[in-house]
């Protein structure tokens, strides 16, 4: 799939992404495709894995979307504060996904 500009993305790593439960997860906008600008992110003698896009989504707004999107998991207290970067929560697929619906109605 050719993912770009009009997609918003959520990536996290093997050893921590959970079929059930929330994980970790990274949820984001890309300024060129998700696969780049997922693997810049990573580019550091710290990341000992490759990252995975377990889902992306096709919106029409992107910007408010994704802003959306942190403020809602904010608000319920799921923003990994300590984490690296701003945009790193504890939340599942499935919550992102209804979040998506929410917000783009």
């Amino acid at each position: 799939m050719a993912w770009n500009h009009n997609h918003l993305y959520a990536f996290s790593f093997p050893t921590i992404v959970r079929d059930s439960g929330q994980f970790p997860i990274k949820v984001g906008k890309p300024t060129g495709d998700v696969a780049s600008r997922v693997a810049g992110q990573c580019k550091s003698a710290a990341v000992l894995e490759q990252p995975v896009v377990p889902a992306t989504w096709l919106v029409k707004r992107v910007g408010p979307t994704e802003l959306a999107i942190h403020n809602i998991l904010k608000a319920r207290g799921k923003h990994r504060e300590v984490a690296p970067g701003q945009e790193s929560f504890n939340t599942t697929i499935a919550e992102l996904k209804a979040i998506i619906k929410f917000v783009t109605g």
